[in-house]
């Protein structure tokens, strides 16, 4: 009876390790597909375009606010709008 046993095991052994297998080759194949790739990295690309928007659209709003301070800006000018929008103070 031992040896029946046995047999039975590795029998259901066998195909886990095969469906393993073929779950890891899914999985690998998911993970080189362009799709995935594109799936990965768009809310990162949307997140950053939000973002770049909303800093171009409060740059905007400060050099609307106060258009002389921009006739003649300097780097320094910019930087300190460009900190003062990421910040949130107005």
């Amino acid at each position: 009876m031992t040896g029946c046993a046995s047999t039975r095991e590795s029998s259901r052994v066998l195909p886990l390790s095969r469906l393993a297998t073929h779950v890891g080759n899914l999985f690998s194949r998911i993970e080189q597909s362009r799709f995935y790739d594109w799936a990965m990295r768009l809310p990162i690309v949307l997140y950053s375009l939000y973002a770049l928007v909303h800093d171009v659209i409060g740059f905007s709003a400060e050099v609307a606010r106060d258009p002389a301070q921009w006739a003649h800006a300097d780097a320094g000018v910019i930087i300190a709008t460009l900190a003062r929008s990421r910040s949130g103070c107005s």
